[in-house]
């Protein structure tokens, strides 16, 4: 979606309220802010690596030379959202900003007990940076990023702690994965004793986002609870005997649940207005307000307005699968439950499904330097190799490439890590045609994707009307849809089966399409190549689309984490930040 040129503008646009949204990436901190009718006015970003060079990191973090376990300077954060501020002042009247939200990738941030009371003083005259990036408000300077392997052990030990997988899921709605928030905090407790009890105040980056602007601690969203793997949405309050594992005891794990803090279920309600320090060092308006931030993911999957028979891929770093669930689902290892991060208490429970695959981003890199050289090229080859790698049908070739600790199936700590390629059924070094590599490794991504949504949603589970959509619904998707690439004719799903199936269901049938989603919004880097899009709709029997945004940062530099102009081109994530709010 391009940003509105001022020549286009409406005549009554000096009367019009604005909106601000924020995403927090590991790369780069970004923002969006649009008018009334959700038309984007101004887009803006500060690239970690480009922006701030002083603090040497790559792809906004600090790898230790074993490559597992992946740092964040928080400090880094807070001078990122001051420079953000500066050049958001100079392109648009911040006076305009009526109320601001936002997301952020899942990494927690833990601040001093003097935070509390820098955070309510916040001077106008210095730099955020100045006030609240140094080891007197943060107890921990470099805290684990979502691209940290080296947590998956302490993800195992929690799993194991509530009685395996199953039982894990069915507790806290999530599985086992090296990301989780609440592995994050075992590393941090067992890796820096000194940092943890230091520890006044536990929040996630969202939040923490959340809390700088509120100038005092902002209430957790539950959808942002719920994804640490430590709350318990049945019962609506922190899961006493997660905490207790992470923080090492029932007492620790009392202090734990204090230092987290409340958590808000209504995803549209005001946590107050914007502290005086924003409005005085930047000209925000007094009576601006700050709303419950959620995670990227969620964040992109809102800005695409998706109906209920609707599915977001999102390509990255970690491939992620997101739909709704009108109803709770039986609880899985397989996917993660999340609360809708928009849900209005008064309305029955809307739920949001995710699936996760961890090694997606370094093995199409990998693959593209190892047999391709280029993007261009790799796309190419998967366009002109057949399926399977062969124009045979007995001679199918099949590749996975476990480059990382990984969520179900290939969770378990004894789970082997390398690249596994079969040919003709038997296990190979190589292929001996190796154009069939870019194909057969993006034919086992998808595959999985659609292989578990399957056992997810229920194969035997009949398709569903599709629910009709109100107007302004239609508005919207004829602004974040794009243009579909692949035009197979999809099946409507809207729906996952509760409880246990019943005796006279058919067994889960891999080959059925009837539970599949209607229509798939692609985003990401590998969205922007038609052979993958292509694949995916192949294998989903769905049409892709891939919404403008996407297309515009592929057309400036395809595969360039941050291409010159990308500035200008608005983030899902923060465009759904600013539609929370």
């Amino acid at each position: 979606m391009p940003t509105k040129s001022a020549n286009n503008a409406p005549a009554n646009a000096a009367n019009q309220h604005h909106f601000l949204g924020l995403e927090l990436s590991p790369e780069q901190l970004r923002a969006v802010v649009v008018d009334e009718h959700l038309d984007v006015l101004v887009a803006e970003q500060v690239d970690f690596d480009l922006d701030l060079p002083e603090y040497q990191t790559h792809g906004g973090v600090f790898t230790t030379p074993g490559g597992d376990a992946h740092t964040s300077p928080v400090d880094m954060w807070i001078k990122a959202l001051d420079l953000l501020l500066q050049k958001l002042r100079t392109r648009t009247d911040l006076s305009k900003i009526l109320a601001i939200s936002g997301s952020a990738h899942p990494s927690t941030i833990l601040f001093t007990p003097a935070a509390s009371a820098a955070l309510a003083s916040l001077t106008p005259h210095q730099p955020l940076h100045a006030l609240l990036g140094s080891s007197s408000t943060l107890a921990l300077l470099h805290t684990p990023s979502p691209h940290d392997a080296s947590t998956a052990p302490h993800a195992n030990a929690i799993e194991a702690a509530l009685g395996g997988p199953d039982a894990m899921a069915t507790r806290v709605g999530t599985p086992a994965h090296a990301a989780l928030p609440a592995a994050q905090l075992m590393k941090i407790r067992e890796g820096a004793p000194e940092a943890w009890s230091r520890a006044g105040r536990v929040l996630l980056a969202s939040t923490a986002l959340a809390s700088i602007f509120l100038g005092a601690w902002a209430s957790v969203g539950e959808a942002e609870a719920a994804g640490t793997g430590m709350w318990d949405a049945a019962k609506g309050a922190w899961d006493r005997e997660v905490l207790d594992a992470v923080a090492g005891g029932s007492a620790p794990g009392k202090k734990l649940s204090e230092m987290l803090g409340s958590v808000e279920s209504d995803g549209g309600k005001s946590l107050g207005n914007i502290a005086r320090y924003f409005v005085e060092r930047f000209g925000f308006d007094k009576d601006t307000t700050i709303h419950p931030f959620t995670s990227s993911h969620l964040a992109t999957y809102l800005s695409l307005v998706p109906t209920s028979s609707d599915a977001l891929l999102a390509f990255g770093a970690t491939d992620m699968l997101l739909c709704a669930a009108p109803d709770p689902p039986r609880a899985s290892r397989i996917h993660a439950l999340l609360p809708h991060p928009a849900q209005d208490p008064s309305e029955p429970k809307r739920w949001i499904a995710m699936l996760s695959s961890r090694n997606a981003d370094v093995p199409r890199a990998l693959v593209r330097d190892m047999y391709t050289k280029s993007w261009s090229a790799f796309d190419r080859l998967v366009a002109i190799v057949p399926p399977g790698g062969s124009i045979g049908l007995d001679d199918k070739l099949f590749s996975f490439w476990v480059l990382q600790g990984e969520s179900y199936p290939f969770s378990h700590p004894h789970t082997s890590k390398g690249i596994f390629r079969f040919e003709n059924g038997i296990k190979v070094n190589e292929f001996r045609d190796l154009r069939a590599n870019p194909r057969c490794l993006l034919e086992s991504q998808l595959l999985s994707f659609r292989l578990r949504f399957g056992r997810m949603a229920g194969a035997a589970y009949p398709a569903r009307p599709n629910a009709a959509q109100s107007h302004s619904h239609h508005a919207l998707n004829s602004q974040a849809a794009g243009t579909p690439i692949n035009t197979h004719n999809g099946h409507a799903y809207n729906g996952f089966k509760t409880g246990p199936a019943a005796p006279n269901e058919p067994p889960f049938n891999p080959y059925s399409s009837t539970h599949l989603p209607r229509r798939i919004f692609a985003t990401g880097t590998a969205a922007h190549f038609p052979s993958v899009v292509n694949l995916l709709g192949d294998i989903f029997d769905a049409p892709v689309f891939v919404p403008s945004t996407v297309l515009e940062a592929a057309s400036i530099a395809p595969g360039v984490a941050s291409p010159p102009g990308a500035a200008n081109i608005p983030s899902r994530a923060a465009l759904g930040g600013a539609y929370l709010a």
